[in-house]
């Protein structure tokens, strides 16, 4: 796709895309979470048991966005991504 220079890992420069999860305490995703015994494990009960209530922050090319509004058509469902953008 010839990415490389733009997406991939975290180096300066690169694009950046993610979801910032802060559930509240108490809830099943701040337990799932807590109680995994692996990030892998983690990740998985974020993708499952996530909500837009556990959201607190979307970042689009590095740059927060502040409303729901803002954010571009990906359909219904939120995705957690961190550099693998394919814009």
């Amino acid at each position: 796709m010839g990415l490389a220079d733009e997406v991939g890992d975290f180096s300066e420069g690169k694009q950046f895309d993610a979801v910032w999860l802060r559930p509240a305490a108490g809830t099943p995703l701040d337990v799932g979470i807590r109680h995994a015994d692996a990030s892998a494990e983690a990740l998985a009960k974020a993708f499952a048991m996530g909500t837009t209530a556990d959201v607190a922050r979307v970042y689009i090319g590095g740059q927060p966005i502040e409303s729901a509004a803002r954010l571009p058509a990906y359909g219904s469902a939120f995705s957690i991504q961190s550099t693998m953008s394919t814009r």
